[in-house]
Order: C-alpha cells, then structure tokens, then sequence
C-alpha cells in the first residue's frame, strides 16, 4: 500500500503546544486587571481569537493523528491461530510461529498372507462317490475347506490334468474340480507333476487354460509365472525331478526339458536371477522331488535346498512324493552380509489323494505365514508361521460314501465324522506332530 506524503505533526509537538497556548491565554485574560490597559484587553481579545482558531487546527490533526493510531492495518491470521500473538498494549500483531510439519515418510514395508498345501489329486473312483443324482459335485470334496485358505498367495498342486479334448481317466480330470479348488481360496496352482505330459504338450496347455479360466494363476512349466500381492512382486518357479513311464516314452529327454525345467542347480541360479531382473521381489520356488512317501528329507535334498536358498529363493515348497516332511527356515548366504531367511517346506505331502493304503498319503498339512519384505532394506522377514493339519476324509454321508478334505482338529469334527473315522484322524495326528516336532513352528486352526 502506497504511504502518504502528508506531513504530520508529532504528538508530543501537539500537546506541548496545546499547553503554552493555555498559558498564553489565561495571562492575556489577567493583563487587564493588572494594567488597566484597554489596547492590552484589544490585543488579548484577538490574541485569543486566534490562538483559537490554532486549538481547532490543531484538534483535528491530533484527531486524525489518533484515528491512525487506533485502527492499524489488518493482519490475515492464517490457520495455525494458536500460534499467533497480539499485543493489546502495543497494537502491533506479531509474526506467526508455524511449527513445521515433518513430510509423512512412506512405510518401506509391504507384506502379504501365504497358505500353502500339498498335492490335489483324483481318479474316477472319487469321481463316482462325488457324483450325486447324476451330477458331479466336487463341491463337496471342498466345501469344508472354504475359507480355510483365503490368503493373499494361495498355493497348491494338481496331480492332475484338465483336458477337454481327451476323456477323463485316473489322469484326466473334469473342470469342475478346478472350480471347487478355486473355492477354497487357491489362486495359484501349479500344474507339474510326474503325470503332466500323459497327454502330451496340448494336455498340458489346456491344463494351463482351464487353470486361467477358473480364476487361477498357473504356473510349473519352464516360464515363470509373476503376481502382485500388495504391491509386492511375487515370482513362481518350478523344477521336476519325476516323470510316469508314460511321459519318458512319448517324449525325449531334451522335449521334456523344454516343457518342464528339471532340477539343476546352475540353471536354477540363472533363473532366479533372470526374474530378478524382471522384477521380482520375492522369488517362491516348488519342486518334485525326494523318494516316494518317506517322511525323511534325503542328504542331497538338504544340500540343493541350502544351495537353492543362497541362489536367491525365499520360499521353497516341496511336491510330489506323497509323504509330509518337516518346515524350516535356513538362513541363506547371498555374500552381502545381510540376514535371509528362506522358508523351506521339504514336502508338503497330499492335501487329498484317493489313495487311502497308509496314512501317509492321508495326513499332511496348510502352512500358514505372513511375508513381510522391506523395500528399503531389499530384504524379507516371516512372521506367524503357523501350519494346520489336513486329512484326507471318506465316509457315510448324504445318504452315500463321499469323500473331503477336512482339518484335522479333534474337538471341531463335523457331524458326519464317525467314531471310526476319529480314530483314524486322531492317529494321523500323531503322524503329524511328529513330522513337525523338530521345527519351531506352532499349530494353528
């Protein structure tokens, strides 16, 4: 604002005149008795006539003087008010004190929930239990489970291929069981296995596209498969060391090869590097391996798991034998001097199979987890690792003998269970516990 050029006399200039033109007034009004003098009484008369007209000049000025004192110019009081302050005796507004606001720094932690079971498998005999009025219902074989997997990465396996254009066999399964994992909170399915080329490279493909059309992620041929789950990205790998007979005389060693990576430890270093490159934050890898239904990890599954672990894996989840093996977390080596913690399930064992010769093949487990990786740091930690024992259950219900994969929890059996059958479970347990009695992993419902 433009100031004025006015010029203005002081306060103390004013009032300090206002006094003498008062003395001077009251000595003119007394000159006459002392002097009796009537030109002195003329002189006093227009002495104050204009000394008056002074006091009237000088009023105003004095009252514009003190308007300008009492109304200064505003000030904008922003919002932080109660750190402003006024000065009353003064007048004056003081300069506000803004605290500064610390910039909010973004979380480097992302995480997301992990449940993880073993192998799915069917033939026709669990066909025939599941099929009700002439309509098959392998909603049933789920239906206990749902919810029981509802994680941000759900994973089991197929043993099983979903071919349209062939019949359905012991191998060859229908459609609808695809939708009844899907139910249970599966999202992504690995489709290798020891019988994944029975229908050669087209059974395959169509196993992968009935995979994607029932709303899941497939993956366990030799190209990785990528999901983002909260912000994280997760790649899926997957290595077979089990082939059927079939398998072996339809196709060579090297066509084998191209449709389904074996397990070599060079190449598997070369592979979690590549999706590394492409992004990938957490790098989860299943094999087929390990002898058939032995509860025991071998010496040569121990060492490709540590060295598997310092290549780059963090989750690592055996299939495909048949048999639950212990869960533990190796510590891996990348030469960066930082701590990497692998999760390592050896085998997760069937979550369902129709073979019911030993309880082997009937008990196995979910394993649960919560992963948490730092985008800081580059580096992942695990928390509430827990596992959750499965059964594979058959027996009298809806009036028929049916089949389902049920949690093993012995004071929350479902109605149809029989008291023969509680015996079975509760010996499965045992089973269990004792495969899992050497990890540090608790049991969770």
């Amino acid at each position: 604002m433009r100031r004025s050029t006015k010029r203005r006399i002081s306060l103390g200039t004013i009032v300090m005149t206002a006094c003498t033109i008062a003395v001077l007034a009251g000595f003119a009004a007394l000159m006459p008795s002392f002097t009796g003098s009537q030109d002195i009484l003329i002189d006093a008369a227009r002495l104050a006539v204009a000394m008056d007209d002074s006091l009237s000049q000088l009023t105003a000025s004095t009252g514009e003087m003190l308007q300008n004192y009492v109304q200064p110019q505003s000030t904008f009081v922003p919002p932080f008010s109660s750190h402003t302050s006024y000065s009353a005796s003064s007048g004056q507004t003081k300069q506000p004190v803004v605290t500064p606001v610390p910039t909010a720094t973004p979380n480097p932690k992302r995480s997301f929930t992990l449940s993880a079971g073993g192998t799915i498998e069917t033939d026709s005999s669990v066909r025939k239990a599941l099929t009700i009025d002439k309509e098959l219902r392998f909603d049933l074989l789920t239906d206990q489970m749902i919810r029981k997997m509802q994680s941000d990465l759900s994973i089991v396996t197929l043993k099983n291929t979903v071919s349209a254009s062939n019949s359905l066999s012991n191998v060859n399964t229908a459609q609808e069981l695809l939708t009844a994992i899907r139910a249970m909170g599966v999202n992504a399915l690995n489709v290798a296995h020891a019988n994944a080329l029975n229908y050669g490279s087209q059974g395959l493909e169509e196993t992968q596209s009935a995979v994607q059309a029932a709303g899941m992620t497939p993956f366990g041929t030799n190209e990785p498969a990528f999901l983002t789950l909260n912000g994280v990205r997760v790649a899926l790998l997957h290595y077979q060391e089990h082939f059927s007979s079939t398998a072996r005389n339809n196709f060579s060693e090297d066509e084998r090869r191209a449709l389904l990576s074996p397990i070599d430890l060079s190449a598997i270093t070369a592979d979690i590097a590549k999706v590394r490159e492409q992004g990938a934050q957490v790098v989860t890898i299943t094999l087929c391996w390990g002898p058939e239904g032995k509860h025991d990890p071998t010496d040569t599954q121990y060492v490709q798991a540590q060295a598997i672990a310092d290549a780059g894996a963090d989750i690592i989840l055996g299939t495909g034998n048949g048999a639950l093996q212990p869960v533990q977390v190796l510590s891996a080596n990348r030469g960066d001097g930082k701590y990497h913690p692998v999760l390592c399930a050896y085998s997760l064992g069937n979550l369902f199979s129709p073979d019911r010769d030993s309880r082997v093949t009937l008990a196995s487990i979910l394993l649960n987890a919560k992963v948490v990786y730092d985008t800081a740091a580059q580096t992942l930690a695990f928390e509430n690792i827990t596992y959750t024992p499965t059964y594979a259950w058959r027996g009298k219900d809806m009036g028929k003998t049916i089949q389902r994969i049920l949690t093993n929890d012995p004071n929350h059996l479902p109605a149809f269970v029989d008291a023969n059958q509680k015996g079975v479970m509760e010996r499965c347990m045992t089973l269990v516990t004792e495969v899992m009695a050497d990890t540090a992993i608790p049991l969770a419902y």
